[in-house]
């Protein structure tokens, strides 16, 4: 049974090292491909959603109303995928500062807060302002620093299971 754990460990660890590679490889094409697939699963879901609609015999509404928001958000996902890629960061930066002037105007008022609570507010800001100048290069470091995990992860994994093979051995 052991055996067969860490079989299935290092298959795992190789392709975490591959969706490593891939990742840090093609990173915007890749975030993009992994949106348009989102958007065909939902697609599929919306299918399962109207076989059991109509293979019930009671007709139960929760399942078509799920098979049509899956739908639509799937087919919004694969039609508008790089109108998402493109309005994310933007709004992800406004809200960031938005929450770091709010936090900010918040702890100035208070003299008794430390320099700290003062200062992280002021760097959610630069971020905000970051992410919002610079979205494409935040995002590909952001998918260049995940693939290195999974390379970082499958080869520690690789290199546990190694030590294990020889301990049984």
């Amino acid at each position: 049974m052991l055996e067969r754990y860490l079989k299935n460990k290092t298959v795992m660890s190789v392709a975490g090292i591959i969706i490593g590679v891939i990742l840090m490889i093609w990173r915007g094409s890749f975030v993009e491909s992994m949106i348009r697939v989102m958007g065909y699963v939902l697609l599929a879901a919306a299918a399962v959603y109207l076989v059991m609609y109509f293979k019930d015999n009671k007709g139960d509404q929760t399942q078509l109303g799920y098979a049509v928001v899956c739908g639509g958000a799937g087919l919004l996902m694969i039609f508008l995928c790089r109108t998402i890629l493109r309005a994310f960061p933007v709004i992800a930066g406004v809200l960031m500062i938005l929450s770091g002037v709010a936090t900010l105007a918040q702890v100035i008022k208070e003299k008794d807060v430390p320099l700290l609570s003062k200062i992280l507010p002021i760097v959610v800001v630069i971020l905000g302002i970051l992410i919002l100048t610079q979205p494409g290069r935040i995002a590909n470091a952001i998918v260049f620093c995940v693939g290195v995990v999974f390379v970082v992860n499958g080869i520690s994994g690789l290199l546990a299971n190694r030590e294990i093979y020889k301990a049984m051995k």
